[in-house]
């Protein structure tokens, strides 16, 4: 999995005035998560944070983040755990990022992948994709960028679930077994009325 190097400023400010002064000045206020700090503040520059939030979005990503507090620095590996955007303008407001610890098993989302054209598709049919990530469990050396599905050979009517995903050796999928990713549909017939149906519609009195 690819690293990706980001500076982080430690932050004393809290509370919604100081986020919205963040944000003016160009830094993103985020939490660390996990390993020695349970929860420290952080602020990080925003034109690198829309473009890895713009990356983990497609894939999964290791972060190499160096923590400055004006006295000294301190370099942590971490993931994104989470990314708030604004509704209306879909800015990145604020994140989450977890540390990780070597040796210690981590949670979290990966995105899913859907590799080739359905045959399904090729006859008419529409794909349904309804979990785009997914929830798991393993070490930091087995975290996977993305989690790829080959859907080529599906047909209209075919569907798969999360009990039929295949992932490499350590790795737990935390998600329920029997939920559904993605399905071929046949697509829906409009149903369209003859000018005699219509008339006669139109014509007959209500009981």
């Amino acid at each position: 999995m690819e690293k990706v190097h980001i500076d982080a400023l430690l932050r004393e400010e809290r509370g919604k005035g100081a986020a919205k002064k963040l944000r003016r000045e160009g830094f993103v206020p985020a939490v660390l998560y996990g390993g020695k700090h349970s929860s420290l503040p952080i602020k990080l520059p925003y034109p690198t944070v829309e473009r890895l939030a713009e990356r983990i979005e497609r894939e999964n990503i290791l972060l190499e983040v160096t923590l400055k507090n004006g006295k000294g620095e301190e370099t942590v590996e971490a993931v994104v755990k989470e990314v708030q955007r604004d509704p209306v303008t879909w800015k990145v407001i604020h994140m989450d990022l977890y540390e990780i610890v070597r040796g210690q098993k981590i949670a979290v989302t990966v995105p899913v992948h859907l590799i080739g054209k359905p045959v399904g598709v090729e006859m008419g049919g529409i794909i349904e994709h309804e979990l785009r990530e997914l929830e798991i469990e393993c070490l930091p050396k087995d975290l996977p960028s993305s989690i790829d599905i080959d859907v080529s050979h599906l047909n209209i009517g075919d569907s798969i679930h999360v009990r039929d995903i295949k992932v490499g050796e350590g790795i737990r999928i935390l998600e329920d077994p029997d939920a559904t990713v993605l399905a071929i549909v046949a697509p829906v017939k409009e149903v369209v009325a003859t000018a005699g149906e219509e008339e006669e519609a139109e014509t007959t009195p209500e009981t």
